[in-house]
């Protein structure tokens, strides 16, 4: 195989074939019986790559060395959502002059180019890949480092040896890629949403904003019949936040070929007369609507086709400027995905949080994938919760138990990130009278510039250790209460880092906290 780097500027020029082009009347569902029909993946390439699915969800090896960054297939999303993915044989033609030989009748083929998005902002990625509480997550408002992109193909060559094919596969991000809500098909009621990609007719590529585009040229040691092949790229770009991106594949034949021609018997499988460049998809069967199609889950990992019509401007829907969704439905609904790879790297905030061994105190723990990190913002939900702490990994003590809504928000190289999680504190005691005999505990003012006062007040003589903490739970000052109904004492806090602090009271093993604040 050779590979070529130049971007295309016209690709395809189908002149006078236009008019001749037979067009295939029918739904959606009508081509993806078609397809499914049509010829199968080959059993040992199945087995072959359902142990690749194992080996990427049980192992780092595939990886590259780097714990942050993960191999995501959506085909692994699917599976683990229930799904049972099925992987299929889409054959790529330019046009609809190939004829395919049926029992059911002859007909001429419609899937002339193909594209899968990637949104790793998918909650069933989430679900999927993260493995451990210090992982970041995929999820919205992350960006993702894309370090390479593989997809694979079958390719069954009956041609001379001089014939050289061409495969031009194109990656491409936003503004190429638009969303679309469905409230008009079959069963969709007004939860389904779509992803699709911008289709240029004339140039027979993707519209705009090209990231990169490859081009392939195959030739008798490309053929691939028994095993899947897979073709990785290394490349550099950024997802932005929020965002998608997007693999555009073409085939253009190196034969010579008239109307009629056959591409591929349905009966027997096998190829006619011209070469067939098959693109390994898969299948998302799950009845009513695909997991992909769900609103809530935030999926838009998905696949379209050009399709006779578009690829002829003839679609009176308004398609014709892009790659129609992927979708089928007949007694239940199917969606089909390229199989693709994408070796990404999240890069976000993220935290851990677990006791301390301490009542009441929470060890929060910076796990961000974010460079050079300058700053760290902590929320605690609590009442002073708005106070911003900058310190990568505080101690808090809360004042009661409860789940609180904790968040960081963290700046570096990559900009400002923010991740918030529920917190349950349950190591507290029941309060104030966690100290026996404690009647007021006042701890005065919040926020305090020169010093903090503290007036308690006991219906029992007792000792106490007096402490303010900062909030990594580090003793600042302290002082005792020697065998005292009441006691009152002041600390210069002048001296001390703006932040959330507290004044501990401790007997034994029975401890009262109140919070307050430096500024």
């Amino acid at each position: 195989m050779r590979k070529l780097f130049t971007i295309i500027c016209a690709l395809f020029a189908v002149g006078q074939l236009v008019a001749q082009a037979p067009v295939i009347d029918g739904r959606m569902q009508e081509y993806v019986s078609k397809q499914l029909t049509s010829k199968q993946v080959p059993t040992k390439a199945i087995e072959r790559y359902q142990q690749r699915m194992a080996d990427r969800m049980e192992s780092t090896a595939l990886r590259g060395g780097d714990p942050d960054s993960y191999l995501v297939a959506y085909v692994d999303a699917v599976a683990n959502s229930g799904s049972v993915p099925g992987l299929v044989r889409a054959t790529l033609w330019p046009d609809s002059l190939a004829r395919i030989a049926d029992p059911e009748g002859d007909f001429y083929w419609f899937i002339h180019a193909m594209t899968d998005l990637f949104d790793p902002n998918s909650l069933i990625i989430s679900d999927t890949y993260i493995e451990d509480d210090i992982s970041v997550q995929f999820k919205a408002g992350n960006i993702y480092e894309v370090d390479s992109f593989a997809f694979f193909f079958l390719y069954d060559r009956v041609s001379a040896p001089s014939v050289v094919d061409t495969l031009r596969v194109y990656l491409f991000g936003e503004p190429n890629i638009s969303e679309q809500n469905f409230i008009d098909w079959p069963n969709a009621g007004d939860v389904t949403d779509v992803a699709y990609a911008r289709y240029n007719n004339a140039l027979f590529r993707p519209n705009s904003s090209i990231l990169y585009t490859f081009e392939y040229l195959l030739t008798s040691a490309d053929t691939s019949t028994a095993f899947i092949a897979r073709i990785s790229e290394g490349i550099n770009t950024t997802i932005a936040k929020n965002s998608k991106i997007g693999a555009a594949f073409h085939f253009i034949s190196g034969q010579s070929y008239s109307i009629g021609d056959l591409l591929f018997d349905n009966t027997t499988g096998s190829a006619g007369v011209l070469n067939n460049f098959d693109l390994i998809t898969y299948f998302e069967d799950d009845g009513l609507f695909p997991i992909s199609s769900i609103t809530d889950e935030g999926a838009l990992n998905q696949a379209g086709l050009v399709e006779t019509e578009i690829r002829y401007g003839l679609n009176a829907l308004g398609w014709n400027i892009a790659y129609y969704p992927a979708f089928g439905f007949g007694p239940g609904w199917l969606s089909e995905h390229v199989l693709t790879e994408w070796q990404v790297r999240p890069v976000g905030a993220h935290f851990t949080a677990g006791g301390s061994g301490t009542a009441c105190q929470i060890q929060f723990s910076d796990r961000s994938n974010v460079g050079n990190i300058d700053g760290w913002d902590w929320s605690f939900g609590d009442a002073g919760g708005s106070i911003a702490i900058d310190v990568e990994n505080p101690v808090f003590t809360y004042l009661a138990n409860g789940t609180y809504t904790v968040e960081l928000t963290v700046s570096g190289d990559e900009g400002n990130f923010s991740f918030e999680r529920n917190v349950a504190v349950t190591t507290c005691f029941t309060g104030l009278n966690d100290i026996n005999g404690l009647v007021n505990f006042d701890v005065f003012p919040s926020p305090a510039a020169e010093f903090v006062s503290i007036n308690v007040g006991l219906s029992t003589a007792q000792d106490l250790e007096v402490g303010l903490y900062n909030a990594q739970g580090q003793l600042v000052m302290s002082d005792r209460i020697q065998g005292a109904l009441n006691y009152q004492h002041s600390f210069d806090v002048s001296g001390l880092a703006e932040g959330l602090y507290q004044i501990k009271l401790q007997n034994g093993g029975r401890v009262s906290t109140k919070a307050f604040v430096v500024q």
